[in-house]
């Protein structure tokens, strides 16, 4: 993973605990816009700290 594109810009070497910040914000954003708690039920399995 030498580089990453968050919001159109391309970054080197993006600390790893920011990037799974953002990812898990953009992840989130998409369940509560897109997903219907009605119908549809969301599970989420984190990563222990020493993977990040």
């Amino acid at each position: 993973w030498d580089y990453m594109e968050v919001g159109g810009r391309l970054f080197r070497d993006m600390n790893r605990s920011v990037a799974y910040e953002i990812a898990l914000k953009t992840w989130a954003e998409w369940v509560e816009s897109d997903v219907d708690p009605e119908t549809t039920k969301v599970f989420f399995q984190g990563m222990p700290a020493h993977h990040l």
